[in-house]
């Protein structure tokens, strides 16, 4: 029986296991980029609690962007992961109030008019680009 030595270095063992390692790494998931915002009812007052969706209009990906309106009626898009925004390209979006009882989101379907919680009747609409500059959405609601 013959054996062969095969003799490596720690920087060549380092190259061979991320040359095949690496590779398998990719998530498969498509760029996001920072969007947010902010919520105010028809009067211009901010809605101060609820629920925003983001969901792709004509995308490979159906990877639909979440948020927590906050007090102010600010918002943050995130994916992936916390903050992390959209995907690029138009989206329809609906929205939620609601409230939180003891970590538990409750939802309050009379702080804002039914059509804007179904992506078919809400009407809204924004396109996400790579620039974080562009995607600062101001998104009217109207009360019931």
């Amino acid at each position: 029986m013959y054996r062969t030595r095969i003799r490596t270095d720690l920087p060549t063992l380092f190259a061979l296991l991320a040359a095949t390692w690496l590779p398998g790494c990719d998530s498969g998931q498509p760029p996001t980029y920072q969007a947010g915002g902010k919520v105010v009812f028809s009067d211009g007052k901010p809605m101060n609690s609820g629920h925003l969706e983001f969901r792709p209009v004509d995308s490979e990906h159906l990877f639909v962007a979440r948020a927590t309106i906050q007090s102010d009626g600010t918002f943050q898009l995130s994916t992936f992961e916390q903050g992390d925004g959209a995907i690029e390209g138009e989206h329809e979006v609906l929205a939620r109030s609601m409230f939180v009882v003891v970590g538990t989101p409750v939802f309050e379907p009379d702080a804002i008019d039914e059509k804007f919680t179904q992506y078919s009747t809400s009407e809204i609409r924004f396109t996400v680009t790579q620039d974080p500059a562009q995607n600062q959405f101001k998104i009217v609601v109207e009360r019931p």
